[in-house]
C-alpha cells in the first residue's frame, strides 16, 4: 500500500511588483514606468507600449554611449550620455535656444576676425568623431592682452548669454572665453585645460566640462548691457597680457552663443545663425495623468531659473501638479479651480546632478521627499481635474532642459516616499 505525503512547502506566488527594485519599494506596480536611461526609448515598462508622442521641429545634438556627439532628426528623442563615462542620462528635453555664431567650427572662415593670430583648419578630432578641431597660433613676436579669435553679434539690451567653446589644448593649456558686451567691455572667463579648471574673471559664471579626449567645453556666462559699442563673441589663447612666440596653440570648435543663464548642448552653424526647437514629450491620457496618486522622478536639472521636471495638468493654469526646481529648490505645486492647493519646497537640488524625487498627490494628502530626505507634507487641499501628463515641462513652457532618467506613477499613495526617492 502506498502513502502520499503532502509537499512541505506550498508554492508562495511571487507579487508581480517584486519585478524591480522601485516597485518593491513601493509594494505595488504601478500605472506607468518610463526608463529613459535603462532603455533609450520611449516606450513603458508596464504596458510595453510606446506612450509618449515626441515631437522637435529641428535637428539636436546629444551624446552617445561612446563620448561622440551625434544629430538627431527632426522628431527623433535624444538619449544622452556622459561624455567621459559613457553613463546614460536618460531623454533630453529642452526649451528652444539660438546659436548666434556663424560658421561655429569654421575658425578660418571669413565670418571670424583673427587678432594676432593665425587659423589652420581641421587639425584634431573633434567631439563630434570628425577631424575638424581648429588650430589657432600666436604671430610671433606679439605682446597683447588680446591674442585669439572673435565674430561680431547682434545682442539684445541687457540679457543674459553663455558664450561656450570646445578647446583642447596645444602648445599653449590656457583660454578665455566671452564677449564683448554692448558697452565696449570685454567680459572674460579663466580657463585652465591642464587643470579642468575656470576662474569666473569678470564674468557672471564659468563652467569647463569635460567632453572627452582632452576637450573640454569652456563656458562664460555674461552680460550685453547697454550701450553703442558693437558687440562680440570671443575666443583668446592668452588669459591677460601675452607674449607671442609663434609657436603657441591651442585647438578651437564649436563656438556657441546663446540667451540663457547656462549652455546647452552644441547647435552647429554655417552661414546663418540656427535655432534648436523645444523638446515636446506629453502623455495625453486621462485614464493615466488624472489617477496617479504617487509620482517618482529621476532628472538632472541645471538648477537655473524655473525648471519643469513633470506636470499634470489640463494644459491650462487652473488645473494643474507641477514638479519644478526653482533655483535649486524642488517643489510641489498644485492649483484647482485655478486656486492654489499646495506650494511645497522639498530641499535643495545641485545643478547637473541626479536628482529622485516622489511625490504624493491626494486630496488633504500632498508630500514630497528628495533624495531620501525627510518628507515634506501639506493635509489640506482639493485635486485638480487633469487629462495629461508633460514630461520635462510645465504648461507654461517651463523646460527642464535637462534629462529624464526614470518616470514612475501609481494610482494609489504610497505612504513611504522618504524609502522610494532614496
Amino acid at each position: 500500500m502506498s502513502v502520499v505525503i503532502p509537499s512541505l512547502r506550498a508554492a508562495v506566488a511571487v507579487p508581480g511588483w517584486a519585478k524591480n527594485e522601485l516597485w518593491r519599494r513601493a509594494r505595488a506596480v504601478p500605472s506607468l514606468d518610463l526608463r529613459f536611461a535603462d532603455n533609450k526609448s520611449l516606450v513603458d515598462a508596464v504596458t510595453g507600449q510606446s506612450l509618449v508622442p515626441f515631437t522637435r521641429a529641428s535637428s539636436g545634438t546629444f551624446v552617445d554611449s561612446a563620448g561622440v556627439l551625434q544629430t538627431a532628426a527632426t522628431d527623433v528623442p535624444r538619449f544622452d550620455h556622459n561624455p567621459t563615462t559613457g553613463e546614460s542620462l536618460g531623454l533630453l528635453v529642452e526649451e528652444a535656444r539660438t546659436n548666434l555664431m556663424l560658421r561655429s567650427e569654421e575658425f578660418d572662415n571669413v565670418s571670424w576676425g583673427l587678432l594676432n593670430v593665425t587659423v589652420s583648419a581641421n587639425t584634431q578630432v573633434a567631439p563630434n568623431g570628425t577631424i575638424s578641431f581648429d588650430t589657432i597660433t600666436d604671430v610671433n613676436g606679439v605682446t597683447s592682452a588680446n591674442v585669439g579669435c572673435f565674430q561680431s553679434v547682434t545682442l539684445a539690451d541687457s540679457t543674459t548669454y553663455a558664450m561656450s567653446c570646445y578647446v583642447k589644448a596645444g602648445t599653449k593649456s590656457t583660454c578665455r572665453v566671452g564677449i564683448r558686451d554692448k558697452a565696449g567691455t570685454n567680459i572674460f572667463a579663466n580657463f585652465n585645460l591642464a587643470t579642468a579648471s575656470t576662474t569666473v574673471g569678470n564674468a557672471i559664471s564659468s563652467t569647463i566640462q569635460d567632453a572627452g579626449n582632452g576637450c573640454y567645453r569652456c563656458t562664460a556666462i555674461c552680460a550685453s548691457l547697454t550701450g553703442a559699442t558693437s558687440p562680440r563673441g570671443l575666443v583668446y589663447m592668452d588669459t591677460g597680457s601675452y607674449t607671442a612666440n609663434g609657436t603657441g596653440t591651442i585647438h578651437v570648435w564649436g563656438a556657441q552663443l546663446e540667451a540663457g543663464a547656462f549652455p546647452t548642448p552644441y547647435i552647429p552653424t554655417t552661414t546663418a545663425a540656427a535655432t534648436r526647437a523645444a523638446d515636446v514629450a506629453d502623455l495625453i491620457s486621462q485614464a493615466i495623468a488624472n489617477n496617479i496618486r504617487t509620482l517618482y522622478l529621476e532628472f538632472r536639472s541645471p538648477a537655473s531659473g524655473t525648471r519643469g521636471v513633470a506636470s499634470l495638468n489640463d494644459n491650462t493654469a487652473n488645473e494643474r501638479v507641477n514638479v519644478l526646481t526653482s533655483g535649486t529648490d524642488p517643489r510641489l505645486i498644485v492649483f484647482d479651480g485655478g486656486a492654489e492647493q499646495a506650494n511645497m519646497n522639498g530641499g535643495t537640488v545641485t545643478a547637473n546632478q541626479r536628482t529622485r524625487v516622489a511625490v504624493r498627490i491626494n486630496a488633504n494628502d500632498f508630500a514630497i521627499s528628495i533624495n531620501g530626505a525627510a518628507v515634506v507634507t501639506d493635509t489640506s487641499g482639493t485635486l485638480p481635474t487633469v487629462d495629461r501628463l508633460m514630461l520635462g515641462r510645465t504648461q507654461a513652457g517651463e523646460y527642464l532642459t535637462g534629462t529624464l532618467a526614470r518616470v514612475i506613477g501609481w494610482d494609489t499613495t504610497r505612504p513611504d516616499l522618504q524609502t522610494l526617492s532614496q
